[in-house]
């Protein structure tokens, strides 16, 4: 694994995560040459503060790993090993445990910071085994699954009380394809997906029903994460390495990712958007400028496909 850091400037930021990176080729540098810093998990000894420092989580459906690395530096920490196909990441935000959506398990598994066993496993209602994202309600720590097509079966957005226990479904009668689900700030989930075209749904918090939210005229040719940016929703395309701002259901702005392809999850924290990226297995997670985008910062390379990534500190 290594880290090719464009420039000098530094990326003092508690990030969140996500996607998007360079592929192929060289990316431009900012400020001066990048450096490069060869990383392998496997040649690293377990670092004593992990539990302490902020740590980047990304998942490789490809490697089926959970890797982690300290953050900003890009030095690998530790990886979670075991899963069989990890997708989704997400982080509980009272305890800082990263929970994993393991596709081909049918299970989420929640780790602590800086653990490498699982503390506990959450297996899935069958009838929906497409699992792909996940997130955390900051309100009431509720976990919130999403699981995609099967089959002929549309997906669902399944809500679990306390992260455990019986689950709760959710379905919207325009969605039969379900990627990607959000918390805001004040416990709202948003979630997208298609049905005859892109759709953006809310779940108003304390609410039993999906309510579509989909900015009038917005059309996504393909699926994108959706992530709260601390303001307004941040929406992803995932091949033409584009955000767009949402707020009130219009679009407020767009953050254009310079070198990015095959982007899934991301996460954006402060002035910063991570974003994994897959480009015909040759993938690599970037750092951004948010909301201006452009030329990545610091690009992580050496994985195989990237698809979800989260900051636990």
């Amino acid at each position: 694994m290594k880290t090719l850091d464009f420039g000098r400037r530094g990326l003092g930021i508690c990030v969140a995560a996500a996607m998007l990176a360079g592929c192929g080729g060289s990316l431009p540098a900012i400020g001066g040459a990048p450096g490069v810093i060869p990383q392998k998990a496997n040649e690293l000894p377990p670092d004593r503060g992990a539990t302490r420092s902020t740590l980047l989580y990304v998942s490789d459906s490809g490697a089926g790993t959970v890797t982690f690395y300290s953050y900003p530096e890009l030095k690998t920490q530790g990886t979670l090993t075991g899963l069989q196909g990890p997708l989704g990441l997400c982080i509980d935000p009272s305890t800082q445990d990263v929970w994993v959506v393991d596709a081909n398990a049918r299970e989420l598994f929640e780790f602590e910071h800086g653990g490498r066993t699982p503390i506990r496993e959450l297996p899935i209602n069958a009838y929906y085994p497409e699992l792909v994202s996940c997130a955390v309600n900051p309100k009431n720590g509720d976990l919130a699954v999403v699981s995609d097509l099967f089959g002929s079966d549309p997906g669902a957005l399944m809500i679990f009380k306390d992260g455990s226990g019986t689950q709760t479904d959710y379905q919207s009668s325009k969605i039969f394809y379900y990627d990607f689900v959000t918390y805001d700030k004040s416990g709202n989930a948003f979630i997208d997906g298609y049905g005859d075209r892109f759709q953006l749904a809310e779940l108003p918090y304390g609410a039993t029903r999906l309510h579509d939210v989909t900015p009038k005229g917005l059309r996504l040719p393909n699926r994108g994460a959706v992530q709260s940016d601390g303001s307004q929703l941040a929406l992803g395309t995932e091949t033409r390495g584009l955000i767009y701002q949402i707020a009130d259901r219009k679009v407020t702005g767009k953050t254009h990712l310079r070198n990015a392809c095959r982007v899934s999850q991301f996460l954006v924290d402060g002035d910063r958007v991570a974003t994994p990226n897959a480009c015909d297995g040759s993938g690599s997670v970037s750092i951004y400028n948010y909301p201006a985008g452009g030329a990545p910062l610091k690009v992580l390379t050496g994985l195989r496909s990237p698809f979800a990534a989260v900051i636990s500190r």
